[in-house]
């Protein structure tokens, strides 16, 4: 369960599925040209559209490695590999980076499992 204020998205089997009803009111394209404030859709997350500055970057890698902290779970923060400043990495496991802006979109993992619990781990922080 998390927040309910955007959707997550669903993987589905096409072969699995036997009927698809409508269920509420359905957005189109057309509905969403018309500038339509009711029917608009709004970014998943309040930091989708706006530059973090560096004291909201600082906020984020704390919160982050408070939360890991008390999870018990080992990380490292390390000097960026590719030089820029804006922080430093988070190593989780040795095999999950996590650089600045500490955002689901600046993590490197190839192991799906450490990655899909180190998102869940950002979206139930909100950063």
């Amino acid at each position: 369960d998390g927040p309910k204020n955007f959707v997550l998205p669903t993987m589905l089997f096409y072969h699995a599925i036997r009927a698809v009803h409508p269920h509420g009111t359905s957005v189109t394209a057309t509905d969403l040209s018309s500038g339509d404030t009711a029917t608009s859709l709004v970014p998943a997350s309040r930091y989708a559209t706006a530059k973090p500055d560096q004291t909201e970057i600082d906020r984020r890698r704390a919160v982050i490695c408070e939360a890991l902290s008390r999870q018990r779970v080992p990380y490292a923060l390390q000097q960026p590999a590719n030089g820029h400043i804006a922080g430093d990495d988070i190593v989780v496991l040795g095999t999950l980076v996590c650089s600045a802006p500490y955002m689901s979109s600046s993590i490197q993992c190839e192991n799906e499992m450490v990655l899909g619990r180190f998102r869940e781990l950002l979206r139930a922080l909100d950063v």
